[in-house]
This record gives structure tokens, sequence and C-alpha cells, in this order.
């Protein structure tokens, strides 16, 4: 830019010419900062680049070590961060001030004299201070003068500017000819510099290849083969890093294949087994491939196959029913949908459901029945000639093999007693293991007689020395290498004859190798047809997989018979183990069936009463309906009175119902019939067999064919009654009389020590001890007294004969409601629990005594029953017979309530006999805590007496040492005792000798302790069990002080019956009640004598607190009872309640299957019924499916 000459400008003129001084000055700095950031920017690529193209070519013709490389790595960083700020960083941050410019702008004119630094002070001068105008105006105007002619190109020479740029082009040139003559080494070279700790082989001619990353299937081998692409080798290596992180060099073989054009062929390395990720590279000459990893990816492992089978949609079960994983055929109704979820390790990509139809067929099959010489043992005489080595490395079958010694030398052995036998038309065998490294090249075996031996030789044929008598043939090639082989060749290729042979021993021999052998011996060859069932597939679905369970799920329909399986494949698309398909049986829904229980026969009423009907129907997936037909002509039924409908889909339903003669207007002399229906879910009904029943007419009621009355409840309550008038002061006056007996057998609290006669520490009196008593208190008694005791006894007689006459009459009416079709359900089995209460009040009047004369008529008073306990039995044997009679009178009206209070009664008289048991059992168990704390405190006295160190005579140490004796026995003989009570098994009996008597009495004192514990905790259980059931007691019979309940509820009394069974059932209440059994077992054998085996079944059931065991509560509506597949009703044979019998008997063709189950109900005399119940079980067993 040039300044021209003008004239004197007048002051804005000047103000103007000023600033562009100043602009000139400022665009001179920004043209000299820019060039130098230009320049400084083409040094520092000039610079990197160069360094780069400088170290890539010496690393190209020199490969450098990872050490120099790191050097040159460190010198490039350096380079380049020293031309960065240098050339771009530092001009940047210092830029020029337009001072220096303008200082550098005067040098460059000559002859400023500063005039241009001094204007650029007029622009910071103070406005308070201006500069005279003149001087002003003479300024600007010479120093316009001096630049006249200046160009900034004067100061920010562009020169240096152009060669770098120049520079860098060629620079960039050079690289882009060096890429393109080396574009496949360059990039390989700069990666060796840019990481210089990698393993990045170097630039040589000698290119070589891996195979890269290779995924293989756990176990198997893995053939890694490196390709020559370019150059050419004698040697390639094989460096293996296992996961521990050693590093393992193999030389690899070279492969006779040729190569790809221009390459020099490839060399190959086998790894056996891959069961573990590594990783590997390999080298050849001066170079190298990068590290590759090999992963052994697992077979898909099938942990578990779970079924679930969902029915079909009109059943109305929508909970699936789970099948066993061990079931090994699953059978599911036609329309059923089977879910299978399966759980599998491993590496799955995916799964599929594989579906097989089976067929008949008959097979040609080849069987080889093998005999074994020896294994894991020579034959017992045997010698053995050579080395002969066992193996536990690897076997065939059991657990031991045998190989060849490191040197090869051939060993065999020798036997006489025990001699190799084979038919004539037998194969020779032999199991051989060859070394997948070190395989032989030949494998010969000899078997010798006693003059002569024959061979068979496998692989090489050449390198056998024979003897004159030898026989060698050839077997074969040799076998497959890394698994067990079966050689074999026939007895006639081996001798030469065809008959049997008797061979003395066995020789084995190779060339080299390794090998090893198990399991010599010779098979027979059998050739038949066979009748198979053979598979063939249909189809196959995938299954997915849920991954919040971690399950693969599949579904299959079921129309037929087929089988199934699953298989699951990894990302090599490897199959998981095959598994054995399971058959899936079509079953089609049975229709239902029906059987009248009671009363199963026509009946001919004497009047027209009620008569109540007990029917059960059975399906295989629930019943839906049950109904009655009634008719005038037995083959003539059409409306169906439907009395129940069941939502809940149980397969076994119990319905009571009942005919009242009136409603169907039966008149004497006329008849009707009637019989069940049942409908299950699927609409298929199924009928009872037709019963008649007919009202007797007036000249028929005292015929044979007309059915009993059932018994008089109203008689039977009125010998209650009487039972229940026993003089209330009968107590009182034997209160006054028993005021001599000693204080803790007075009162009420005194009842039990009275009647068991005890000391007041809890033990039992003796015979002598209760006599004496007796015949004491007998001669202090007055003669009033005397007549009192008469009248007790008196009273006493006629209590126990109205007991027992109520209980012969409660047994022949329980006998007479059994043989009546008109009594209420279940009630028979009510009064003969009855019976059985009053039979055993009457025992309870008939205690034993001990004392003899006026002293045995006192104590029986002392210790007869004479507390309310026990008439508050008999009040509620007269509450449980008002019931019945209730019962008896909603038969008609309501069937299914009679029933309910019949159960009602009888639960509550199981009850009462568990909560007497229960108060058995506490009287037992706090007599044997009483003697455990005695035995204890007995102990403790010993031991302490033992600590004594006072001296002792021999005589002494002898008695201390009988004592001892004495006191362990005892303590034994009651710890057997009471473990016997509480079901646990007796100890074995202690071997001590004299000399460890004080550890045995240590250890019978911590013994005891244990027992007592034991005792206490099992007498808490026995309290709680007794106050629940007492507790219940009183609901039930209405005496409960909280219950503000309807007595006569239907609903209570079911809910009360339920709550009654489940206690009772519950195995807390079963094994008080077996230990109670137990007590009153040795109470009887004290008793009597004897075993209690001849106690009637009848007292055994009362006993054990299993009296009258009741089915589960109905709880369905409609007149019904229901039941579940567990019901224990006891009106079935044990044929039916077994669940797998009872599944056969589904199964079976209504046909077969409704006489079974009428027949089941005639139950014969007790003699005939074994053989009953085994014909009919045969009958299932034959007719089912």
């Amino acid at each position: 830019m040039s300044m021209t000459q003008t004239n004197m400008p007048r002051p804005d003129d000047d103000r103007q010419t000023h600033r562009q001084l100043v602009d000139l000055v400022e665009l001179t700095t920004y043209q000299l900062h820019r060039n130098k950031l230009i320049t400084g920017s083409a040094a520092v690529e000039i610079g990197v680049v160069g360094f780069l193209t400088g170290a890539v070519i010496f690393d190209m013709l020199f490969p450098m070590p990872v050490a120099l490389r790191v050097i040159t790595w460190g010198l490039f960083w350096c380079v380049l961060l020293a031309t960065l700020i240098y050339g771009v960083i530092w001009p940047t941050i210092r830029r020029p001030k337009p001072a220096e410019v303008a200082l550098r702008m005067e040098r460059t004119i000559g002859g400023m004299h500063n005039r241009l630094l001094t204007l650029l002070d007029l622009e910071s001068r103070p406005a308070d201070d201006p500069p005279k105008p003149v001087f002003v105006h003479r300024l600007i105007q010479q120093t316009r003068q001096k630049l006249t002619g200046y160009r900034i190109e004067h100061v920010a020479d562009p020169t240096r500017m152009r060669r770098a740029v120049m520079i860098v082009a060629a620079t960039l040139i050079v690289v882009m000819a060096m890429t393109l003559l080396s574009w496949d080494r360059l990039p390989t070279a700069m990666m060796r510099l840019m990481m210089p700790t990698a393993n990045i082989p170097p630039v040589t001619w000698l290119q070589i290849q891996a195979p890269g990353d290779m995924e293989v299937l756990h176990g198997d081998p893995a053939m890694i083969v490196g390709q020559i692409t370019r150059g050419q080798t004698d040697a390639m290596t094989l460096h293996l890093r296992d996961a521990e992180g050693v590093w393992t060099h193999y030389p690899m073989q070279p492969d006779t294949t040729p190569g790809p054009p221009g390459s020099d062929g490839a060399f190959m390395f086998r790894v056996n087994q891959v069961t573990s990720p590594f990783t590997y590279y390999l080298s050849a000459g001066r170079t190298w491939t990068p590290t590759y990893r090999i992963s052994a990816v697992p077979r898909p492992l099938i942990e578990h196959v779970k079924l679930a089978i969902e029915l079909p949609a009109y059943m109305k079960l929508s909970q699936r029913r789970t099948v066993s994983e061990d079931a090994t055929l699953v059978e599911a109704p036609v329309g059923s949908t089977i879910h299978v979820e399966s759980q599998v390790t491993g590496d799955v990509m995916r799964g599929e459901l594989l579906l097989f139809e089976p067929q008949a067929v008959t097979e040609h099959q080849v069987v080889d029945t093998e005999t074994v010489w020896f294994e894991d043992e020579l034959p017992a005489d045997a010698t053995p000639q050579g080395r002969w080595r066992w193996s536990t490395a690897r076997a065939y079958s059991g657990v031991r093999s045998f190989a060849f010694g490191w040197d090869r030398e051939a060993f065999g052995f020798s036997t006489r007693l025990y001699p190799l036998t084979t038919p004539g038309d037998a194969h020779v065998f032999v199991y051989v293991w060859l070394d997948a490294q070190q395989p032989p090249n030949r494998l010969t075996l000899w078997w010798r007689t006693e003059d002569r031996r024959y061979g068979l030789t496998w692989g090489r044929r050449a390198g056998v020395t024979l003897d004159s008598k030898d026989r060698l043939e050839y077997a074969g090639p040799m076998p497959d290498v890394g698994r067990w082989v079966r050689l074999e060749a026939p007895v006639q290729k081996l001798t030469g004859a065809r008959r049997a042979f008797k061979f003395e021993g066995m020789d084995y021999e190779i060339d080299t190798g390794r090998v090893t052998l198990d399991r010599p011996g010779f098979f027979e060859r059998d050739e038949r047809d066979v009748d198979t069932v053979k598979l063939t597939p249909t189809g196959r679905s995938s299954m997915g997989y849920l991954a919040d369970r971690g399950v693969w799920t599949g579904q299959i329909p079921v129309a037929k018979d087929v089988h199934y399986s699953l298989r699951f494949y990894n990302t090599l698309d490897n199959a998981s183990q095959a598994r054995q398909p399971i058959p899936i049986k079509a079953v089609a829904d049975a229709a239902p069936s029906v059987v009248i229980e009671r009363p199963a026969r026509d009946v001919v009423l004497p009047k027209a009463d009620p008569m109540p009907i007990i029917a059960r129907a059975f399906d295989d997936y629930g019943i839906a309906k049950l109904g009655i037909q009634v008719s005038a002509r037995k083959d003539d039924f059409y409306t169906v009175r439907w009395l129940g409908s069941y939502d809940q889909p149980l397969t076994m339903r119990l319905l009571t119902t009942g005919l009242d003669p009136a409603a169907e207007k039966l008149r004497p002399g006329t008849a009707v019939f009637y019989r069940m229906v049942v409908e299950d879910r699927k609409g298929q009904a199924a009928y009872s067999e037709a019963y008649r029943l007919a009202l007797a007419a007036e000249q028929e009621q005292s015929t044979e064919g007309v059915s009993e009355q059932p018994a008089d409840l109203s008689q039977l309550e009125q010998m209650i009654n009487d039972l229940m008038k026993l003089p209330l002061d009968l107590a009182e006056q034997a209160g006054d009389l028993l005021k001599a007996l000693p204080e803790h057998m007075q009162g009420e609290s005194g009842e039990q020590a009275r009647r068991e006669m005890t000391h007041p520490d809890g033990t039992p009196m003796t015979d002598d001890e209760i006599r004496q008593m007796f015949e004491k208190m007998d001669r202090q008694l007055s003669e009033q007294q005397r007549q009192q005791v008469d009248e007790l006894n008196r009273q006493l007689d006629q209590q126990q004969y109205d007991a027992e006459q109520l209980a012969r009459q409660l047994a022949e009416a329980a006998e007479q409601s059994r043989q009546s079709p008109q009594s209420g359900p279940r009630e028979a089995e009510a009064l003969q629990n009855m019976a059985d209460r009053a039979k055993e009040l009457a025992k309870q009047l008939d205690l034993p005594v001990k004392s003899q004369g006026d002293a045995g008529q006192l104590e029986r008073v002392a210790r007869a029953p004479l507390n309310e306990s026990e008439q508050q039995q008999v009040g509620q044997m007269q509450q449980q017979m008002q019931r019945l009679r209730e019962s008896r009178q909603n038969l008609a009206a309501d069937p299914q309530k009679a029933q309910q209070q019949n159960e009602h009664v009888i639960a509550q008289q199981r009850g009462q006999q568990a909560a007497s048991d229960l108060d058995t059992l506490r009287r037992e168990l706090d007599q044997r805590q009483n003697a455990n704390q005695q035995l204890r405190e007995q102990v403790q006295q010993q031991q302490q007496a033992d600590e004594s160190t006072e001296p002792m005579t021999d005589q002494q140490k002898v008695q201390t040492q009988q004592q001892r004796s004495e006191l362990a026995d005892a303590a034994e003989q009651q710890m057997q005792a009471d473990r016997k009570l509480l079901g646990e098994p007796a100890s074995p009996p202690d071997d001590n000798t004299n000399e460890g008597a004080e550890s045995s009495l240590d250890d019978v004192a911590q013994q005891l302790g244990e027992d007592a514990e034991k005792l206490g905790q099992t007498n808490q259980q026995a309290t709680e069990a007794r106050g629940e059931v007492g507790e219940l007691l009183q609901q039930m019979s209405g005496q409960s002080p909280s219950d503000q309940r309807d007595t006569t509820s239907q609903t209570t009394q079911q809910s009360e019956t339920q709550q009654m069974q489940q206690m009772l059932d519950s195995p807390r209440m079963k094994k008080l009640l077996a230990m109670a059994e137990r007590v009153k077992g040795q109470a009887d054998d004290s008793s009597q004598g004897g075993s209690p085996e001849g106690k009637s079944q009848g007292q055994t059931t009362a006993q054990s607190g299993q009296m009258g065991k009741t089915p589960e509560q109905p709880g369905g509506g409609g007149g019904g009872s229901d039941f579940s597949e567990g019901d224990n009703a006891g009106m079935l044979s044990d044929l039916v309640n077994d669940p797998q019998q009872r599944a056969a008997l589904h199964r079976l063709p209504p046909n077969l299957r409704q006489p079974l189950l009428q027949g089941m109900q005639e139950r014969g005399p007790e003699g005939y019924q074994p053989l009953i119940d085994a014909y009919y079980r045969q009958l299932t067993q034959e007719a089912a499916p």
C-alpha cells in the first residue's frame, strides 16, 4: 500500500489520515502473525511426517525390537510437542504488539525518527492534555510523506511461508507414493510405531495368516492351520497360552497339500481336546501373526424338564397338573395341552420340540453275547510272562486296563486251571485304545495252546517273528485312535478250524507307540427278527426362552399317542445329547359311574317312613351333577331330579338323599323303582342299577322279605335317663366314710390318688399297704357306717348292672340299625360307640380290690368313680341320643342334615375318647416324671457319697459298688420304659466295667436329665392338646361360656365336625394318642397278666382314639356330600381307597366297574372276606387296560 501527496487538510482530514496510518500498522500486524502461524504449522507437519517416514522406513528395513520402538515412540512425541509448541502454540499466545510492528516498519523505511510510534502514542494520550494541532498536523504530514511507497510485504515477507507450504506438499507426495508402493506394509509399520508394546509382527516379505479367533465344541479337537500368503519358510511355530497365562511352544507340521497361487503351502497343528479357552499366535522367520483366541463352546446340557398338563377347557380345571420328572409315560386326556419347561446350561442359541409317531415294525437284529475271560485281574493261577502292567488311567469297563511299558516289550500270561475256552463258531475280541499322539503301526495278539500259537495282526504286515508252528493271520488295518474300539475276528480265521478251542495263554506285541487293552474274550452272534416300535419324526416346533425365569418353554397339543424329545443347539449348531423320547398317551375322557352303597338292594318297607339313600359317584376328571330318577316301571325312567351341581371338580362324591314313600304316593302293596344318575363335565351320563322300593301290604307285614324297623331310640334314651338318676348324695355318703383316708386321698383333689392308691409323692402303694390301710379303716367304722358301706356297694352293683344292660341294648340297637334300610346315615356307628362307652363305664364300676371281706367293700367304695366326670359321660350320652333322634326326624325333610348330625355325634364321641386317653397319658407322664426325679436325686446322692474322702473297708467298697450297679440298673430300666412310651428306640446296653461305674453314673444322670426334659415337653403337648379337645367338645355340646350360636345350625355343626376330624387326624395328636394306647396296653398287660392281643377290634379302636373315624366333611350343596380323592369314608373296601388301584378302577369299562363297586358293598361273613377282596383285586388287574 502507498501513500500519495495531498494538500494541507483541515482538522477533520488530519483525523482521517491519522486513522489510516493506525490501520496500516494493524493490518501489518495481522499479516505478520498469520505468516508465522502458517509457517509453524508447516514445520509441525514436516517434522512429524518426516520423523515418521524415516522411522517407518528404518523399521521396514531393520525391524526394531520393542525397546527401540518405545524410544522411537517417545522421540516422536518429543518432536511433535516441540514443533507444536514452537511453531503453533507460542505464536498463538505471543501475538506481535502494534508498537513492535511500527518500529519494524520504521526500520524498514528509514529516516522515520519514531514518527509512527509518536502517532500511536497520540491514541493513548489523555483527553485533558491534547497536543497542539499544528504539531499534530505537521507530524501526520511528515509520517505520511515518509510512508509513501510502503508495502506490507516489506515487513511480513511471505517467502518463508511459501517455502514451508511447498515442503509440506512435497512431503505429502512422498508419503502418498510410499503408501501406493507399500500399501500392504506401511500401515503395519505405522501401527508398530504407534503401539510399540503391542504384539504386532514386523513388515517382512514373508507373510503368514492364522485362522483367527476360533470357537470349538468343548472337548473336541481344534486344527490350527498357518497359511503362507507370501514368501517361503521351512518352519512355523505355534505359541499357546493357557488360562493360567503360561506360554507353550509347539512346532507345526507342514501340510503337503498345495496352497493358493503364489504361496508355499501351509503348516498344521492339532489340539487334541479343547476344554478351556486359550490364546495363540503363529511365528515364522522374523514375523508372526497377531494373537487370537480359541474358545471352548460347551454343548447344551439339559438339567431339568418339567411337564404340566393343561386340561381341556370343558373340564373347568384351570390349575395345571404337574408330571413327575422321573415319569416314563405321560397320560393326558385328548384335547389337553402339555406345557414343557426345560432348564438348560451351557451355550444355548435355540431349542426345539421333536415329535415322533410310534409304529410297530419287525426288525432283523444281530445280538452279540460277550463272554469275558478276565477283567481287572488275571485268572487265579495265571503266570505273567514279561512285564504285565495294569493301568487305572482309563478302562473300557471295570476299574483297570493293561498296557505296554515304556520299552514296548511284549508280554503275556499262561494258565492251566482256567483255560480260555471258545466255541468254534464264536469270535475272539479285545478292546483297545490307541494313543492319538503316539499310535502304533502294528498290533499282534497271540493265543497259545500246548504246542503252538495262533495270532492275529492289525496294521503293518511285516516285522513279526514267526516260529515254524506259529499261525498268523492278517486281521485288518489299525483302528481309529483316541477311543475304545473292539478288535474282533472269527475263531475259524484265527485257528483255521471251525471247532472249540482251549487256549492256555495270550501274548501281546506292538512295534512302537502306545496302546491300552481291556476285556479280552469271545462273543457269539445271534441273528433274529424282533418286534419293536419304530419312531417316525412327525414334526418339530421351536421353543421360546423366558429370560426372567431362565427356562425354555414349548407346548405339545394332545390329539393322539406320540413320543416327544427335546434338542438344543449352541452357537456352533452342535446339538445337546440325545434324549430318549418319552411316550405321551392320549387318554379318552371315560364316562362316569355311580353306585348305590345303601341300601343297595330291593327294599320292602313295613311303614311309610323315609328311607335314606347313600350313593357314591366316580369320574376320572370331575363330576358335574348328581341326581335320582324314580319311576313306576323299571325300564321306564324319564325325568331326572338333580340333587347337586358341583363347581369343584372332584373325582369322587358321596351323596346322601332319601325317598319318602308318602311323597312318592306309595300305598300298601305298591312299589316304585329308582336309580341314581351322574353326569361329568363332558356331558357323559351314567346310571346306577335300578332298585325297587315297595310298601308292604297289611297281610305282608310279618313276612320274611319285609325290612326290619330301626331301633327304638326313645327306649334307649329312657335307659340313659335312668342311669342318670343315681342318688346325688351317693358321693356325699361315700365322702363321709372316706374321712379316715390319708389327707392326700380326701376330697376332689385326691380323686386320682384314691383311685390309683398312691403315696403323697406319687409312688404307687403296694398290695400289702393297701390291704393294711383298709383293714385299719374297717376296724374304726361304726355299725351305722358299715350299713352305709353295704348300701353304697348295693347301689354300685345296681349302677354297674344298669350300665351293662345299657351297653347290651345299645349294641343290639346298633346291629338292628345296620340291618334296617330306614336307619339314619351312620346311625349304627354312633350307637356302637355309645355301647362301648357304656361298657367302659361298667368296667370302671367293677374295679378289682386288694382287701378281703368288709375291708374289700370299703376299698371298692373308696376307689369307685363317684366324681362328676362319670356323671358327665352319661350326660353326654344322653345329649348324643337326643341328636340321633333329631337326625331320624330330619331324615325325610333333609337327609343331608340328618347325616351331618350323625357325623357330628361321631366326631364328638371321638373327641371324648381322645380327651379320656389324653388324661390317661398325662397321669402316666406325671408318674414317670416323679420317678425320674427320684432317680436323679438318688444318683446325685450316690455321686456325693462317691466324692467322700473317708477311707472304706473292702466290704464297704463292695457294698458301694453293688449300690451303684443296682442304681444304674434301675435307671436303665426306667429310661428304657420311658423311651418305649415316647416311641423312641431303646438304647443299647451299657458295657461299662466296675472301674467305670463313676463315669457310668455321670452318663446316667445326663441321660435321666434328657429324658426328664422330653417327658416334660410331651406332658406339655398333651396338656395343650387336652385343652384344645376340651374346648372344642364344649362348643360341640353347647356348653362353652362364650358360645352364642344356634346349636342346631347345620353350618356350625359341619364346621365343628371338620375341626374335630382335622385335630384328631393331625400328626401331633396321632403321636400323643399312640402313646396313650401304649399306656393302656401296659395297664391291660398288668391286669390280665398277658398280651393284649385278646382284645376285640372294637375295643382297640375305641382305646386308640379312632372311634368311628369319619370321612372329610361334605362341602357341597343340593343334598350331596363332596370328598377328595384321599377320602377315607369307611364305606368302601381298601381297593377304592388305594390311589393306584382307584386309578385302575376308573379306567375299567362301565359294565365291569359297576358290578365291581356294587359287590364291594355286600360285605360277606368275616371268614370269607379275604377271599372276596382277593377276587376283586385280581378282577381289577385283569380288566384294567
